[in-house]
């Protein structure tokens, strides 16, 4: 199982280093093993970011959010977002709404 979630994790990191960035999302997000997962969204996330693909790189970090179904896991894909907020300030609000809304979701 950690083998298989690093080798997907390798995959992911290949794939958006190719700029194949839904495949890379595809890969990433069915990697089980949650630090695995963090790892392979945060490389493309600031993979997107580097190459100023920066509305994708938000809807990959909303979409993880969206999918957490622990207030743990959420915090855990918490640092996927570092690498947007420091682009606009809208985007830092936008996202910590998302986050907050994720958050009190997941505290009922």
């Amino acid at each position: 199982s950690d083998q298989k979630a690093r080798a997907l994790q390798a995959l992911a990191t290949a794939v958006a280093q190719a700029q194949q960035w839904e495949q890379a999302r595809e890969v990433a997000t069915s990697i089980e093993e949650s630090d695995q997962k963090v790892r392979a969204l945060q490389e493309l996330v600031t993979a997107l970011v580097t190459v100023n693909e920066h509305e994708l790189a938000l809807h990959i970090v909303q979409q993880t959010w969206l999918q957490a179904e622990t207030r743990a896991y959420a915090l855990k894909m918490f640092p996927l977002a570092c690498g947007l907020i420091s682009l606009n300030p809208e985007v830092g609000r936008g996202l910590y709404e998302a986050f907050r809304w994720v958050d009190s979701f997941l505290r009922k």
